[in-house]
């Protein structure tokens, strides 16, 4: 005859195994509810399977069950894109990504293939939605969403890669896209007076994209904005002199000479948004020197050489007492020595990139100034 103690383990485990089970029929409802809203689009079938698989997942019997979280993806991508359900929570489709990541945390390999297919599809068409959902988040000017998408890009495309070693076309624009939309993220803050949160924006941005220029321009913008252009400058100045003790270890390092460049073109932007044109111009001849190809340098070369012409030219204009000898003397030295290498540093940004309206018409004017000079 069995005791009391012999039988209370037999009903707990009885309880525990009836517990899991009813989880998982939950989990077998969600699918059956989410298949007849594939044939019917009725989102009350979807948002009954949201609520059923919530349930299955955040149960302690069931949190470790990945086919859970395959049924919990998908259901969720499908909310995510459901032309009703869509609108109602913007981050079905960042769960949607949740659940197919804890697939591959959970499964431990036990995953047939025809499922992994089907997950994988599921991941690449999950990155297209978030690509379109980015670039409709940009269009409205909600960059701080625009920016979620486009890293979610970036992030399944790792998993893509990790677990079929083929990721999605389109990763490295997102790349662009989503550092953009930071960067304007951060000149709303600027416009609208909260620069500590713009600064905030910035380098959260550079957490996750660290070295980029465009951010590191960014954050100088920021510096002068709040009349901190020293503190600005510090860091792109800091950034060349360590990368200039790393060319000395191996000077024919074309990555790092480009890296330079990059940095003395930050570098002269900032100046030239001080008007100390004289700076800028010996930032950008640096850039030059690194990498000749850097059009933008070459292009800014001749546009700070254009302004000193410019600023020259005022203050002859404005001496008195000079006779006409000299004044034209003096006129034919300004030319000499700002138009003319103007001209040739953006005659040299034409022919690397000759489809740049602004490159041609810069270099045109120059020319008809200068005349036969």
């Amino acid at each position: 005859m069995k005791t009391l103690h012999n039988i209370l383990p037999m009903l707990i485990l009885v309880l525990t195994v009836s517990i899991a089970e009813a989880q998982k029929n939950k989990m077998y409802s969600a699918e059956t509810n989410m298949k007849a809203y594939v044939q019917s689009k009725n989102p009350d079938d979807l948002l009954q399977a949201k609520q059923l698989i919530d349930e299955v997942v955040k149960h302690e019997k069931t949190i470790g069950f990945w086919k859970a979280w395959y049924t919990y993806g998908k259901v969720y991508q499908l909310l995510g894109t459901d032309s009703i359900t869509k609108s109602a929570d913007p981050t079905f489709l960042f769960h949607a990504f949740e659940g197919y990541t804890k697939i591959f945390e959970l499964a431990n390999g036990r995953i047939d293939k025809f499922t992994k297919e089907d997950i994988v599809n599921n991941l690449k068409n999950l990155s297209v939605a978030f690509y379109n959902n980015g670039i409709d988040s940009y269009n409205t000017k909600d960059f701080e969403s625009s920016s979620n998408f486009f890293i979610g890009v970036t992030e399944i495309d790792e998993v893509l890669v990790q677990e079929s070693g083929e990721g999605t076309p389109f990763a490295a624009t997102c790349i662009d896209y989503a550092i953009e939309s930071y960067i304007s993220l951060g000149k709303q803050a600027m416009r609208a007076g909260e620069l500590e949160k713009c600064l905030a924006i910035i380098q959260e941005a550079q957490q996750i994209f660290p070295g980029n220029g465009a951010l590191m321009k960014a954050e100088i913008n920021y510096y002068i904005q709040s009349d901190n252009l020293q503190e600005g400058m510090s860091i792109v100045q800091n950034a060349i002199i360590a990368q200039t003790e790393t060319l000395s270890a191996n000077p024919e390092n074309q990555e790092v000479k480009q890296d330079l460049s990059n940095l003395y073109t930050i570098e002269g932007e900032a100046y030239f948004q001080i008007d100390s044109f004289n700076k800028a111009f010996t930032s950008f001849e640096n850039a030059v020197t690194y990498n000749p190809e850097n059009h933008s340098a070459q292009y800014n070369c001749g546009v700070a050489l254009t302004s000193q012409w410019g600023i020259a030219s005022k203050n002859l204009n404005d001496m008195t007492g000079l006779s006409d000898e000299a004044y034209e003397t003096m006129n034919d030295e300004i030319y000499l020595t700002y138009l003319v290498p103007a001209l040739k540093f953006l005659e040299a940004a034409v022919s690397i990139k000759p489809d740049d309206d602004q490159y041609s018409s810069t270099a045109e004017s120059v020319k008809q100034i200068l005349g036969n000079r």
